[in-house]
């Protein structure tokens, strides 16, 4: 279970860093256009942390968000496979994306935060168990 909270931890404050290293870089190098790697950095790490936890975290520790956020991710695969087909599909679906992915990202850093304290929960438990 300690392993468990150790990789939670490690998968939120990956999450965390890929929002605030490329924030910071743009803001020192004075140049705003580099906050979009922002947007490929947390969207990288938030959907590999998305493809672990489906594969390796237990069904009751899963919270309810986390299978929307998986429905989201395959909605927004679906249509990048459509802007290839309808290219008009591409500008509103980029212009959305720049609206919803922060939102989305802030959102699934609360999940990913609410599950590691759960698990911490369930250790404290099993300690408090022991005694």
């Amino acid at each position: 279970m300690r392993t468990l909270f150790l990789l939670k931890q490690m998968d939120f404050w990956a999450q965390l860093l890929a929002l605030i290293i490329p924030v910071t870089t743009a803001t020192v190098m004075g140049e705003p256009g580099q906050i979009i790697l922002c947007y490929f950095t947390v969207g990288g790490v938030q959907l590999l942390s998305c493809i672990i936890n489906r594969l390796g975290l237990d069904k009751f520790m899963r919270k309810p968000g986390r299978t929307t956020c998986e429905f989201i991710w395959l909605v927004l695969w679906g249509i990048l496979g459509l802007c290839f087909v309808a290219p008009i599909v591409t500008i509103l679906y980029l212009y959305r994306l720049l609206l919803v992915a922060p939102v989305f990202a802030v959102w699934y850093m609360v999940i990913s935060y609410n599950e590691m304290s759960f698990i911490r929960a369930m250790i404290a438990r099993e300690q408090y168990n022991k005694i």
